[in-house]
């Protein structure tokens, strides 16, 4: 069975674990729905360096 995305994902998929120690996830959205969306999104987050902003908070806010 192919794979849903391409050899391009692939590598964005790995640069971003490497980069982050992550692995991609979207946490309480939708996934981007082509492979196009999917390589912008990724790519995205590897241009801003950060992998998930929902985890930046004031350093005195009680979680």
């Amino acid at each position: 069975m192919a794979k849903p995305w391409s050899d391009e994902v692939d590598a964005l998929l790995d640069e971003y674990a490497r980069r982050f120690h992550d692995i991609y996830f979207h946490f309480g959205e939708t996934y981007p729905d082509d492979d196009e969306k999917l390589k912008s999104d990724i790519q995205h987050w590897l241009d801003i360096g950060k992998p998930r902003p929902w985890t930046d908070f004031p350093g005195d806010v009680l979680i």
